[in-house]
């Protein structure tokens, strides 16, 4: 006959058990942890004014690079989202980027340049070219050194820039 035997086990019980049967380990570890408490008691040294100010000056110092280093990278990232600003915006408004590069070669543009009057008696009779090469010349000239440039971008709604780009490719 099998009789089952019901036993109850108590936490207490057990630890004392242990404690009982493991009394030597425990003794040691108690014995050990006592000693090094006493060491640190013993070896302790606090820290006086002088290392306590020294510290903080070199807390301080740390600091302020810390802060200096954190401008700058912050100073980067503002220069490089302006620079990834100005490229979109250059991307959407360029007429370079406009261009098909497929259709490129069929592109053309007519020139019409307006000469006043009193601007075409100052031209010598005597000079010896033609007067159109004199008048896209000098409309060039003036136009590549930005003397008009700003004038036209602002009639035409356009930004200097991107007109100085178009300019620059028609050479």
């Amino acid at each position: 006959m099998n009789q089952e035997i019901e036993r109850r086990i108590y936490i207490k019980d057990g630890i004392f058990y242990l404690a009982y049967r493991w009394r030597s380990i425990l003794l040691a570890a108690i014995i050990g942890l006592l000693l090094m408490v006493g060491l640190k008691y013993i070896f302790y040294e606090p820290m006086d004014d002088a290392s306590a100010k020294e510290l903080q000056e070199d807390y301080e110092r740390e600091l302020q690079v810390y802060n200096i280093g954190k401008d700058s990278y912050e100073s980067q990232i503002d220069s490089y989202n302006h620079q990834l600003e100005q490229y979109q915006r250059y991307m959407e408004d360029s007429i370079l980027m406009k261009i098909d590069p497929m259709q490129e070669y069929y592109a053309s543009a007519s020139l019409y340049v307006e000469i006043p009057v009193k601007y075409l008696n100052e031209i010598p009779e005597s000079a010896n070219m033609d007067i159109t090469d004199q008048v896209l010349g000098a409309y060039e000239n003036f136009v590549r050194n930005g003397i008009d440039l700003s004038e036209f971008a602002k009639e035409k709604k356009m930004d200097e820039a991107m007109l100085q780009e178009i300019m620059n490719q028609i050479r």
